[in-house]
């Protein structure tokens, strides 16, 4: 079983894009379809703008109109308040804000870059750039502005947000963690900065790390669902299915509108065999999105779990039908069938998980005894074989793997001495693992042996240069 799905921080983070949410709260929502109303503006305003037309009142007017969705109007007002003071950085700051709601990004890029040069301490306009270019495609030159802005305000959650945001983008997460850190310093209470943080940890291949950020947030914020539902897809990364599980339920009973929650949750317990308590989850997901993929595997793969073959069959069959080039569908399917007596039926599936993936051990078993009931004993053979190498090979691996998981845990748990124990053995298993290297550094920092962590790290960079 995979990771559950991307982890969901970026774009809807509390601090990354405040500069557009002040925006709409100035001009409220787009309205395209909606007819502009004639550009009246309040009485009194609009006698001292004949009184006294200057730049001031008609920001104040544009702002007015903004805030009643007149964007023709507003931008109309502040492109008379740049007639009248072409220097006025207030201005062309707010033309710029009007042209992003009309959806001229173009045109509003160049009246941001005017209001950066006529005033560089503006914070604003610079996080305001910086998210224009971000949302371009052009990072090098949103990263300069969020970098710019920090200049200006060293403390500002926007643009350490927004700069790490940016970072991620590229994968660069190990970079993006430095900038995580001081937003999280600087609002404390927001959980959405240490979110990132573990998001950025997990991302960089750190999932300990990654995993006491979260539990952190949980227990500050225990309603707090993304929360939740990454330490869920982090303990799914590193194979703690039971844990996952647990959290991707607290997910789903917080945000029963989560469809992601049930049929993960239904994902982990399928993970560690626990098929009964997966069925409720899966069939809850089947409810809400009865034409989806993922529902019919995941709900054939509990029926199958629970030997309700049948079941099984019809939902893995109709989850062919939409994807036919699935390994997992195909093979389940065909053993399905297989445990019904139809044998038959099961090969051309169990032959094209095969084709699928030549690799695997469990099909070439089950396809050996398939081909057996069907009396093609010398083919059957070659399967068996084939079965013993492939387990024998992988054996190592999963040893392996399995060491690196417990210590992962005892890590977790504030016991390094344990977990470098197991991390060595880890290693001597599976010698080329930079990950493990990486871990066993982490543990023997913290048991403060500073040449063993040297060394792990030199060989963490030898073996991934990345």
């Amino acid at each position: 079983m995979g990771p559950a799905g991307p982890l969901p921080y970026g774009r809807g983070s509390a601090s990354c894009r405040r500069v557009f949410v002040a925006l709409l709260l100035v001009f409220g929502e787009p309205l395209a379809s909606q007819k502009q109303p004639a550009c009246q503006g309040p009485a009194e305003l609009e006698q001292v703008i004949r009184s006294h037309p200057s730049a001031g009142p008609y920001n104040a007017l544009g702002a007015y109109f903004g805030q009643r969705n007149q964007i023709a109007c507003a931008i109309s007002a502040f492109e008379t308040a740049i007639r009248l003071d072409a220097r006025s950085a207030e201005s062309h700051f707010n033309l710029a804000l009007a042209l992003i709601q009309k959806g001229d990004r173009n045109r509003a890029q160049t009246e941001l870059r005017l209001a950066i040069k006529l005033q560089p301490g503006s914070l604003n306009a610079r996080l305001s750039l910086g998210q224009l270019l971000q949302d371009a495609g052009d990072s090098s030159g949103a990263q300069e502005q969020f970098r710019s802005a920090l200049t200006v305000d060293p403390r500002s959650t926007a643009a350490l947000a927004n700069l790490a945001q940016s970072l991620m983008a590229q994968r660069r997460y190990t970079a993006a963690i430095p900038y995580l850190k001081q937003a999280a310093a600087v609002e404390p209470g927001e959980p959405s900065h240490p979110l990132a943080l573990a998001v950025a940890y997990a991302q960089s291949g750190n999932p300990v790390e990654a995993v006491e950020v979260l539990r952190r947030i949980v227990a500050s914020h225990p309603k707090y669902v993304p929360a939740h539902f990454n330490l869920a897809t982090v303990y799914v990364q590193d194979r703690r299915f039971r844990e996952a599980a647990d959290e991707f339920a607290q997910a789903a009973k917080l945000d029963p509108a989560n469809d992601m929650a049930p049929i993960s949750a239904a994902r982990a317990h399928v993970a560690i065999g626990d098929h009964a308590a997966a069925l409720p989850f899966a069939e809850d997901y089947a409810r809400r999105r009865p034409r989806d993929f993922e529902g019919m595997y995941v709900l054939g793969l509990v029926y199958r779990g629970l030997r309700r073959d049948e079941e099984a069959v019809a939902k893995l069959s109709e989850a062919a039908r939409i994807d036919p080039e699935h390994y997992g569908v195909r093979y389940n399917l065909g053993a399905s069938l297989a445990r019904l007596g139809k044998n038959q039926e099961a090969r051309p599936h169990l032959e094209k998980a095969k084709q699928l993936d030549p690799t695997s051990a469990e099909v070439s078993f089950q396809l050996a005894q398939v081909l057996k009931s069907l009396q093609e004993q010398g083919r059957a053979n070659a399967e068996l074989d084939q079965f013993r190498n492939q387990r024998q090979s992988g054996l190592q691996e999963d040893i392996a793997s399995s060491e690196a998981r417990r210590a992962n845990q005892f890590l977790g748990e504030g016991h390094p001495r344990q977990a470098a124990e197991l991390y060595r053995e880890a290693l001597r298993l599976d010698p080329n693992n930079a990950k493990t290297y990486y871990n066993l550094a982490l543990a023997l920092n913290r048991l403060g042996d500073r040449a063993g962590e040297r060394q792990a790290l030199e060989k963490t960079v030898q073996l991934d240069p990345s």
